[in-house]
C-alpha cells in the first residue's frame, strides 16, 4: 500500500518565487498577511512516503496523537503554529465558501487551477495590480500549501476573505490547516488500518508537511528496531562517560569518533527509507 501526498504544487509557487521574483511592494505587502513565510519560500518541499506510512500506522483518531513507545504523542494546533508560523485565535475559517466574490472574477467565470493562477500571477505582475497580485498569490498558497487536495480545480478555499487582505489576521488559520489536516489523518488511517492490495494508494490532503516538523523522523522509523536502539544507546551512553570524564587530546578525539559514528547510523537510515513524492 502506497501513501500519497497532496503537497506537490507547492513546489511550482516556490519556482515563482525563485524565478519571477516578488517586487518590493507586492512582497511588503504579503508581510502584512498571516502567510508572511510563503514568500521566503525558496528549497523545494518533500515528504517522506515511508514516515506518513509509519505515522498512520500509529495515529490515534481518539486523542490526535501518535503512539510511540507505549505513550501517545499528542499533535495539536500549536504545532501548526510552530511550523507554519500560524496564529491559533480568531474566527472559525469557512473553507466551504461557495460565494461570488471579486477573486473569483478575476478568472472570468472559468475553471481556477495550478495553471490558471499561475498564469494571472503573471498577468497582475505586469499591469503592476499589487493588491490582486497579492490575492491571488496567497489563494494559490492556501490551495498547495494550507488546504492541499486531490481535486485540480481550486475548491473549499475561503475565496471571499480574500477580497479584504486586511481582515485576514481576523481568523484562525492555525485552527483550520490543523482540523483540515487531522480529519484527512484520520480517514486515512482507517483505510490503512484496513489493509489493502499491495498496489493500492491512499492519498492524504492537507499540509502533511508539517508532520515532518512535528515529530523527529528517527524517533518514529527506529521505534521497533530493538538492535539499532540497543547500538544508538550504548554509543549515546558511551559519549556521555567521554564528557564527564575530561578533556585530554585523546578523550575528545574519541568523543569526536563517537559523536560522527552516532550520526552517521541515523543519517544512513533516514536516507535510505526516506521517499519522497
Amino acid at each position: 500500500m502506497r501513501i500519497k501526498n497532496t503537497m506537490t504544487n507547492i513546489n511550482k509557487l516556490i519556482a515563482y518565487n525563485n524565478t519571477d521574483k516578488l517586487s518590493t511592494a507586492q512582497k511588503d505587502r504579503l508581510l502584512q498577511t498571516p502567510f508572511k513565510w510563503v514568500v521566503d519560500m525558496k528549497d523545494n518541499i518533500k515528504v517522506s512516503g515511508i514516515l506518513l506510512d509509519e505515522m498512520l500506522s500509529r495515529w490515534d483518531s481518539v486523542t490526535h496523537g501518535f503512539r510511540v513507545g507505549g505513550k501517545t504523542v499528542a499533535f495539536t494546533p500549536v504545532d501548526v503554529c510552530f511550523a507554519l508560523g500560524l496564529q491559533t485565535v480568531g474566527i472559525t475559517v469557512p473553507l466551504q465558501d461557495k460565494s461570488d466574490c471579486h477573486v473569483k472574477s478575476l478568472f472570468n467565470g472559468k475553471d481556477i487551477t495550478v495553471d490558471s493562477m499561475l498564469e494571472k500571477l503573471k498577468d497582475l505582475n505586469r499591469e503592476e495590480d499589487v493588491e490582486d497580485f497579492c490575492k491571488v498569490y496567497i489563494l494559490f498558497a492556501l490551495f498547495a500549501l494550507y488546504f492541499p487536495r486531490k481535486s485540480t480545480n481550486v475548491c473549499n478555499v475561503p475565496f471571499s476573505l480574500l477580497d479584504d487582505l486586511n481582515m485576514l489576521d481576523t481568523y484562525n488559520w492555525g485552527q483550520a490547516v490543523y482540523d483540515f489536516l487531522v480529519d484527512s489523518i484520520t480517514k486515512a488511517a482507517t483505510t490503512y488500518a484496513q489493509g489493502g492490495a499491495a498496489g493500492q494508494e491512499i492519498t492524504l490532503s492537507g499540509c502533511s508537511a508539517v508532520l515532518q516538523a512535528v515529530l523527529p523522523q528517527q524517533r518514529i522509523l527506529f521505534a521497533q528496531n530493538e538492535e539499532l536502539r540497543e547500538r544508538i544507546f550504548r554509543l549515546e551512553e558511551g559519549l556521555k562517560l567521554l564528557r564527564e570524564e575530561g578533556g585530554s587530546g585523546k578523550i575528545q578525539e574519541d568523543k569526536k569518533r563517537c559523536q560522527q559514528l552516532v550520526n552517521r547510523l541515523f543519517e544512513t537510515c533516514t536516507s535510505e527509507d526516506k521517499m519522497d513524492l
